[in-house]
């Protein structure tokens, strides 16, 4: 996973300890979060590139489209190795 994804990661689980939120969506461009969503929809809502988290590493990226119109679709970029594991009980 590389940095960009692993700091989403670690700014998506602050807010959540902070916020109380302990499921769905986080939201975050430009490392900052800037949304909560309870499932992960609607890409035309966001602009290409905002990345969104869920659970304790799976990070998607919003991909297509234009800043004016949002994105297209929901591109999985990444998987926290904790996640992966916990998720199907592989190392």
């Amino acid at each position: 996973m590389n940095t960009e994804y692993k700091a989403a990661v670690k700014i998506a689980n602050e807010y959540r300890a902070e916020s109380g939120r302990a499921g769905g969506a986080v939201l975050i461009y430009n490392n900052e979060v800037t949304g909560w969503q309870d499932e992960l929809r609607d890409p035309q809502h966001w602009i290409p590139g905002c990345l969104a988290v869920i659970g304790e590493g799976r990070v998607y990226l919003a991909v297509g489209g234009t800043n004016q119109l949002g994105a297209k679709a929901w591109n999985t970029v990444a998987i926290h190795r904790r996640y992966h594991q916990h998720t199907t009980g592989e190392l």
